[in-house]
């Protein structure tokens, strides 16, 4: 009984650890604490020492718990045990707001996952992680201006796709090609988790317009001058004064090859020519910003990305949150400050 009531301590205190190494002298006085404060305790100071070791040693061998990594360093056997003890304790004690200040945490991302999932309903958890969310880049002026165009470019798409969906296609493009190292790769997760499907994104035209115009401009290794030919062939639909641009520019392609031999040949614009299709690109489609962000900024927008993935890995688990809860966090996701005010005026 007496050791159940010990490991169960143990647990509560181990979940407090936010390193993944201790020092033994730690769990020995959490061990000491422990023994210490039974009613039929009575054991002087040297001989708790003592006990508290032997007793640390015992759990090595036998529980399995934790384990001795070097000289008097100790760590749990396995990382999920700490993750599960932190996400037992905090689901017990209800400690939610001490949760999401680690949002931005890559090593808490388990916790919040593993935490929703014990639950008996979600609710509250998941909308102090929007919340959370919304704060980390809600006092920069220059992020929430691009959260605006985002928003704004969303209202202009006709298609069958919500407006959280195409806010967060356009934001990892803005992240990926706008910026220098925010995203290693464009795999639209945040899209993705709201039901958009790059296999099929052909059927959402302006999209795949958008995509492929962003190809040309950013993608060094495609051949820009086909692909700018190619653009003009497909069956969509491309605003005329585009259209009538695109051609006009691909003319004056024509003719600079006729008169001239750049280094790079075919596979790239002129300089000048690239200049006018992004400048084209952002007149009529709003895309191919170029991000002017400081360090800071930067780890800003991968802190807010990463943790809105973390919140639609939570919803998308095994976790129960209400349709309204749901909803509600589906539809403002990615949406600047401004729009929660407004909708709050409302």
């Amino acid at each position: 009984m007496k050791e159940t009531r010990l490991r169960e301590y143990l647990e509560k205190r181990y979940s407090q650890q936010k390193d993944y190494f201790f020092k033994q002298k730690t769990v020995e006085t959490y061990i000491a604490d422990f023994i210490y404060n039974l009613r039929d305790a009575h054991i002087e100071a040297k001989e708790l020492e003592l006990d508290s070791e032997a007793i640390l040693k015992s759990i090595e061998a036998q529980n399995g718990l934790v384990v001795e990594r070097a000289k008097g360093i100790y760590s749990f056997s396995h990382l999920t045990f700490q993750e599960y003890f932190s996400a037992r304790e905090i689901v017990a004690n209800s400690a939610w707001n001490s949760l999401v200040k680690d949002i931005t945490e890559r090593r808490w991302q388990e916790v919040f996952l593993l935490t929703v999932s014990m639950m008996r309903k979600a609710d509250d958890l998941v909308l102090l992680m929007k919340d959370k969310i919304d704060v980390i880049i809600s006092n920069d002026e220059y992020l929430q201006a691009f959260l605006v165009k985002i928003y704004e470019k969303s209202l202009s798409i006709k298609s069958r796709l919500s407006l959280s969906t195409i806010r967060s296609f356009y934001f990892e493009h803005l992240l990926f090609f706008g910026s220098d190292y925010v995203l290693d790769s464009l795999n639209y997760n945040l899209a993705s988790a709201l039901g958009f499907n790059l296999s099929s994104m052909e059927l959402e035209e302006e999209l795949f317009l958008d995509s492929c115009l962003t190809d040309i401009i950013e993608i060094s290794n495609s051949n820009r001058h086909e692909a700018l030919t190619w653009i003009l062939e497909l069956n969509i639909y491309i605003q005329p004064e585009l259209r009538k641009a695109l051609q006009d520019l691909q003319e004056e392609i024509i003719q600079l090859e006729s008169q001239t031999n750049w280094e790079d040949g075919r596979d790239n614009l002129p300089p000048e020519c690239e200049i006018k299709l992004r400048n084209l690109a952002i007149k009529y489609r709003k895309i191919c910003y170029k991000l002017e962000l400081s360090d800071y900024q930067h780890q800003l927008l991968s802190y807010y990305y990463e943790a809105n993935n973390l919140l639609l890995d939570c919803l998308n688990s095994d976790c129960y949150v209400s349709r309204e809860v749901r909803q509600e966090i589906e539809n403002n996701l990615m949406l600047p400050i401004r729009e929660f005010k407004n909708s709050q005026l409302q």
